[in-house]
């Protein structure tokens, strides 16, 4: 947090009474605070400077967020975690959480009403109360709802209300998430927030200039099987929907290939293709779905895992790959910001706590059978969906104690309605440097990645992330390439046989990695 010295503000009246501000006794730790705490604790190097914050005994904080363009004041004794400001701010304590967004609705063509309406509908069936008032300082609707405990969570908090402040073109977004216990006095803790907001203008930040950028040497060695990727260095992987097809790739292609992912069900047991990737040197990375493997959608899929239905099936993976001679990558429940996924914020009331939770459960089950060969990737999609600011991907970070290698997911579609054909830089550089700064101490990984032919030249495509990844995307250190079809996109490697030499060609780079050691 940043402190600087007080300021007279002389067109605020300050409340002099919140809840919970004086004598508030240390509670013991929840799952939920932890998480809170732990992604507070993580690392960015967004800019220090985007926000102004005051402090005083009895009589509250007071909160200027110049990135966003708002001011209110809070309660003293309350936390505020704004190392994400430029996609979020949280206040929160043991008992509640308030995440802050500011959605402009011109910017993804749009209307307040609209972005409203579409924030709401999943949750549309579990609102208790919907009101609306107009100020001086907005126009201002709070929605309440609820939902059923979550018997895997202790503590769990339950009750929800959102907040939307209008001003202007700006919708200024706050959810809070508290117990049944505290919902009224938080309730009217948000009310006095919402007495004291003020828009102001947005200030422009130079977010590149505090962005730093890694040149990582990974080195891993685990029984006998080494994952060495040296700096300026990549290693590449594949997938295909056969996966033992990978074998006629890397014929064709005349070179071995570093790695492979393959998908599997929550609810599945250990896949011994696992260890046989690890016999051929390969490095695995499994993808695990929030799905269950006979294909019926389960939409508390994210609660039955916190919740512990699938322990057995977690455990058993844990202590199969605790048995390997080799590391294994592990991706868990990737574009959890997509709507498009099973285990989104559809299926989850709008909290994106719930697929931390599941995540972080997932991760715990394999420390407690001390499987330290399992590295673990959190990979959202470059495009949230809805596209708004509350379904950013960093909401669903579950904080870098748990999270090894920070994944990223772009497509190019080539020319289409809605798309048009990107080459590698036009389609990753944006997305490097955000995560390098929002996600500042981890190496990266391409969870996966592919062309398609039309509109352009996938043989250049292929041929520039080659060169730009050891060299530019220096961060980046394994690119997995999704060798198959989907829907009307067919990504697989030699679809032309341009594509396919400059794959062949590009293999033989000696800064790309083929195997482990």
């Amino acid at each position: 947090m940043r402190f600087i010295k007080p300021i007279l503000i002389a067109s605020i009246a300050l409340p002099t009474l919140f809840g919970q501000v004086t004598n508030v006794q240390a509670a013991s730790t929840t799952p939920l605070l932890d998480l809170w705490t732990d992604e507070s604790k993580s690392k960015s190097s967004n800019p220090s400077d985007t926000y102004y914050l005051y402090r005083k005994p009895i009589k509250g904080a007071f909160f200027k967020n110049m990135y966003s363009g708002y001011t209110f004041y809070y309660p003293y004794a309350w936390n505020l975690d704004a190392h994400q400001i430029p996609n979020y701010a949280r206040l929160y304590h043991y008992n509640f959480r308030i995440d802050i967004t500011v959605q402009n609705t011109a910017q993804i063509y749009s209307t307040n009403a609209a972005y409203i309406s579409k924030t709401t509908a999943d949750i549309k069936k579990y609102i208790t109360k919907d009101s609306s008032w107009s100020k001086s300082n907005g126009k201002f609707r709070l929605v309440e709802y609820s939902r059923p405990v979550v018997k895997g969570i202790s503590d769990d908090m339950n009750k929800y209300a959102y907040l939307f402040v209008e001003k202007g073109k700006f919708v200024y977004t706050f959810q809070l998430k508290t117990s049944d216990k505290h919902y009224a006095q938080k309730r009217k803790d948000l009310l006095y927030i919402a007495s004291t907001f003020q828009a102001t203008t947005p200030k422009k930040f130079d977010l590149k200039k505090t962005t730093k950028l890694s040149n990582p040497d990974i080195s891993y060695s685990y029984q006998g099987n080494s994952l060495r990727i040296p700096k300026n260095s990549f290693m590449i992987g594949l997938y295909t929907s056969n996966s033992r097809d990978v074998d006629l790739l890397s014929s064709k292609l005349k070179s071995d290939i570093g790695s492979q992912f393959f998908y599997k069900p929550i609810d599945s047991k250990f896949d011994s293709y696992t260890k046989e990737l690890l016999n051929k040197k390969r490095l695995p990375v499994v993808t695990f779905l929030l799905e269950q493997g006979n294909g019926v959608k389960n939409p508390q899929i994210t609660r039955d895992i916190i919740s512990g239905k699938y322990d057995a099936n977690i455990q058993n993976w844990a202590q199969e790959i605790k048995k390997l001679n080799g590391p294994v990558f592990i991706r868990f429940g990737n574009e959890m910001n997509g709507s498009w996924a099973q285990w989104s914020h559809q299926n989850n009331y709008n909290d994106p706590d719930l697929y931390k939770l599941a995540y972080r459960h997932f991760v715990d089950i394999f420390r407690k059978n001390n499987t330290k060969n399992a590295y673990f990737v959190w990979n959202p999609n470059i495009s949230s969906s809805p596209n708004y600011e509350w379904n950013h991907a960093t909401m669903y970070y579950p904080g870098d104690k748990y999270v090894d290698w920070i994944g990223l997911t772009a497509y190019n579609f080539g020319n289409g309605t809605f798309s048009r054909f990107l080459y590698f830089d036009s389609l990753y550089e944006n997305l490097y440097y955000d995560y390098s700064r929002t996600f500042s101490s981890k190496p990266m990984l391409i969870g996966e990645f592919g062309s398609v032919e039309t509109g352009g030249s996938k043989a250049k495509f292929v041929s520039e992330f080659f060169a730009k990844i050891p060299t530019k995307y220096t961060n980046i250190k394994i690119a997995l390439w999704f060798s198959a079809k989907h829907d009307n996109y067919n990504f697989s490697v030699g679809t032309s046989q341009s594509s396919l030499d400059a794959f062949t060609k590009n293999m033989k780079n000696t800064n790309v990695i083929k195997g482990l050691k």
